[in-house]
């Protein structure tokens, strides 16, 4: 039971740690940050969108909103969650035991796709689906749509943050007044 409590105290311990909400995040912040919303991006749609969740999360953690202050807290549990992570592979050699495994599986693998020729079938699969799949965008224009979607769904977060931003300064202004 107490192995359970150690990496929420970490957590909580990282969070007491970190810089109050006016002052400029860590380093350390920034990068949980950009790692969770990387992972947030790369789970919703690949790559490019975990690159684009990775500076997006960035952005958010150097506001002085409650946006921010999430994207901190997220940010620090984050490393706190990368150190403990570290912490256990240390202790129980979780890398090497995995490598070591990786090889031998390999091998095995290796072995298989020599003798049942796995890896030219699902080749020659891969160029068919490829090709169908061209031809399928050719007429349907499915790429098209897709890129405009999502230059839509972009510009429609931009306008929302800028509404949002002008909003918070006229607010502030009204109440220095």
């Amino acid at each position: 039971m107490a192995s359970e409590r150690e990496p929420r105290m970490a957590v909580v311990e990282a969070r007491a740690a970190e810089p109050a909400a006016e002052a400029k995040p860590t380093g350390r912040v920034l990068a949980g940050a950009a790692a969770a919303g990387a992972m947030v991006g790369l789970a919703v749609s690949g790559p490019l969108v975990a690159a684009v969740g990775a500076g997006a999360a960035v952005y958010a953690a150097t506001r002085s909103d409650g946006v921010g202050e999430a994207a901190r807290a997220t940010g620090s549990a984050t490393a706190a969650a990368y150190d403990k992570a570290r912490e256990i592979d240390q202790e129980y050699k979780v890398s090497e035991n995995v490598k070591r495994h990786a090889k031998r599986a390999y091998k095995a693998a290796k072995k298989v796709d020599e003798e049942h020729h796995i890896s030219s079938n699902l080749k020659k699969g891969a160029v068919k689906v490829v090709a169908a799949a061209r031809d399928a965008d050719r007429e349907h224009n499915y790429s098209g749509r897709a890129l405009r979607g999502v230059a839509q769904g972009m510009t429609a977060v931009a306008g929302a943050l800028a509404k949002h931003d002008a909003e918070q300064a006229t607010q502030q202004s009204s109440a220095r007044r």
